[in-house]
């Protein structure tokens, strides 16, 4: 290297790459093949860090990172002054920061829960799924349009026609507006170990919807509103419960 420069090494935080460094002047400095890059000495240089598969530099899901200025001396060490963020949703090998993101993603395979889930607007099919709670708890906490006269009260998944598969843990609620399930002449099936435990009705069951709720699931509703509720609307709606349902049906 030329004199007044400086060789240095990026050392970048666990699960992240480094992905670019950029000099003072904006240029992109490439590494050589020891992966070591040349700057002018004690240049600024920014560094750009990409997030593993798995992980994101924030709630909102950022997989790249812009890490202000650094010297460039003999080495950068790079620290991230807030820890990186899991992935609280995979399917397949793919992973995502939404459960809608999850469910609207291309393929059949299941969705598996990573982390405890609180969700603030419901979660709407757009296509047939199969959710894997994976011993996690998924809870509904938004404010609704209850308050307003005349208006209705929300789900936390809204099914429409679609048919999904529910198993292995807990969809729950934490204000009496919020239900849990909504299938429209769908089929809604809870699997093994799965427990519905909301403020307000559990399942809503509509217009010719199929609903099998398996041995060893539970389903439970606070309050005075069914726990099931079937609206038919000139339809033959299919209810078929092996497991526990608290509450009544209407």
């Amino acid at each position: 290297f030329l004199q007044g420069q400086v060789t240095f090494t990026v050392t970048a935080p666990e699960n992240t790459t480094v992905t670019m460094v950029v000099d003072a002047d904006g240029e992109e400095i490439t590494p050589d093949t020891d992966n070591k890059y040349t700057a002018d000495l004690d240049a600024d240089i920014t560094v750009t860090l990409t997030a593993a598969d798995g992980f994101y530099f924030d709630k909102d899901g950022a997989k790249t990172l812009d890490v202000g200025t650094k010297a460039a001396k003999d080495n950068v060490t790079i620290t991230l002054e807030n820890p990186l963020v899991p992935a609280p949703v995979k399917k397949g090998g793919m992973f995502f920061i939404t459960l809608q993101e999850a469910i609207n993603a291309e393929g059949d395979d299941d969705v598996v829960v990573l982390a405890d889930l609180t969700l603030t607007a419901p979660v709407t099919a757009t296509k047939g799924f199969v959710l894997d709670l994976n011993g996690k708890t998924v809870t509904g906490n938004w404010t609704t349009s209850w308050a307003t006269p005349g208006a209705g009260r929300d789900y936390i998944f809204e099914l429409g026609a679609y048919t999904a598969v529910v198993s292995n843990g807990t969809v729950a609620s934490t204000a009496n507006n919020i239900g849990g399930f909504h299938t429209v002449g769908g089929s809604l099936t809870f699997g093994d170990n799965t427990l519905v435990d909301t403020a307000w009705r559990a399942v809503g069951v509509y217009n010719g919807a199929t609903l099998n709720v398996g041995a060893d699931a539970e389903l439970k509703t606070a309050g005075e509103d069914p726990t099931i509720m079937i609206i038919a609307n000139g339809t033959e709606c299919t209810v078929n419960v092996a497991g526990k349902v608290s509450n009544t049906f209407a």
